[in-house]
């Protein structure tokens, strides 16, 4: 044959074997279609709260019968406890023409009629020992109780002076401790011719009516100038004389106790 011819078959034919016919291919069924659904991203989870720090536990202690007692039981109160504290301030015209004898003894050096607040009208008596002795209500507030002997060479605190409101009276040991004229510098004597203005104190050392057991500190002057007048006769014979205007202004603090 040509180029294109078959090649000659030159091998051993064999016999053919008998093979069953082969099954027919059965197409597999098409599952349906299932629709794709989107599903939604993993929420993504918070993170657990932190946790409170462990708190240690306090030991409770056991209190016996004998501690609550004491300690229900209230301190008593010390005498600058007690009571209620005003600031106080006075102010009286004490010149020749307010001038009053105190009926109870002593020598009324000079009275006058003023304000003490916050507590009101006031009357006011100044009493000395002049050779007479003191009026009764100074009686139980002797000056040795309560002043040393520096003390009194410093602010001779000799004038008993009673401060009179409508719900009672303050008692008071006046001093002077310095005697200031018209230089205001310069310290004068006693008795010369001058205006004048001592600067003074007065501690308070009891009362009566609202004002018993009263205690307290008050300091300032004392003014005076102008005509002076003759008002009593002292013990000596010579005449006590009182300027025309006498003012007297101090400040402080004083407690009154409460009432049981």
């Amino acid at each position: 044959m040509g180029l294109f011819g078959k090649k000659k078959d030159t091998a051993q034919k064999k016999d053919p074997v008998m093979t069953a016919p082969e099954a027919p291919v059965e197409a597999a069924p098409v599952a349906e279609a299932v629709p794709i659904t989107e599903t939604a991203p993993a929420q993504e989870t918070a993170p657990a709260a932190a946790e409170a720090p462990a708190v240690a536990e306090i030991p409770v202690e056991e209190i016996t019968v004998e501690e609550v007692k004491k300690e229900e039981e209230t301190p008593e109160l010390t005498e600058k406890e007690k009571g209620k504290i005003y600031q106080v301030r006075m102010n009286y015209h004490a010149g020749y023409d307010q001038y009053r004898e105190w009926p109870n003894g002593g020598k009324t050096i000079h009275s006058g009629i003023g304000w003490f607040h916050p507590f009101g009208v006031s009357n006011y008596y100044g009493i000395q020992d002049c050779g007479e002795g003191y009026n009764k209500e100074a009686a139980d507030f002797p000056v040795e109780k309560y002043f040393t002997e520096d003390w009194m060479k410093q602010f001779e605190t000799d004038l008993f002076c009673i401060y009179r409101q409508e719900d009672g009276d303050i008692y008071a040991w006046d001093g002077m401790f310095a005697i200031r004229g018209t230089d205001p510098n310069q310290c004068i004597l006693y008795n010369s011719v001058y205006t004048r203005q001592d600067v003074i104190v007065n501690v308070i050392v009891g009362g009566t009516g609202r004002y018993e057991g009263a205690r307290g500190l008050m300091i300032g002057t004392t003014e005076g100038g102008g005509e002076t007048k003759g008002v009593a006769t002292m013990p000596d014979g010579n005449p006590l004389e009182l300027p025309a205007t006498i003012i007297k202004h101090l400040e402080g603090f004083i407690r009154i106790p409460d009432k049981e």
